[in-house]
């Protein structure tokens, strides 16, 4: 799945392009990465190693649409997304939530 995703030739990180919010619950220790691709898209891997919260993300660049991802490869389209701000996403400790912006 994970080879899918980031196999869209050179790719780049832009980590300082999102901001992670912690809406409820409360912040263990709380990671992002973003990257971008040559097209124009984003892909944001989010976790919490230790805790349950739940979070917002804002973007810097604005995007058309969002999907999550599951690591079993299967994905859906993530309603909460405004172009800029992915909201209410629990994050559950030790497992990584994985979004797809398209440009």
């Amino acid at each position: 799945m994970l080879s899918t995703l980031l196999n869209v030739g050179t790719i780049t990180t832009a980590d300082s392009e999102a901001r992670v919010l912690v809406t409820g619950g409360t912040e263990g220790e709380l990671y992002s990465h973003l990257f971008k691709t040559p097209e124009g898209g984003q892909i944001l891997f989010v976790y919490d190693k230790t805790s349950n919260p739940t979070v917002q993300v804002q973007l810097t660049e604005k995007g058309s649409k969002a999907f999550r991802y599951n690591l079993d490869g299967t994905f859906a389209a993530y309603t909460d997304f405004d172009g800029k701000n992915l909201r209410d996403v629990p994050l559950t400790a030790g497992n990584v939530s994985i979004f797809r912006i398209g440009p």
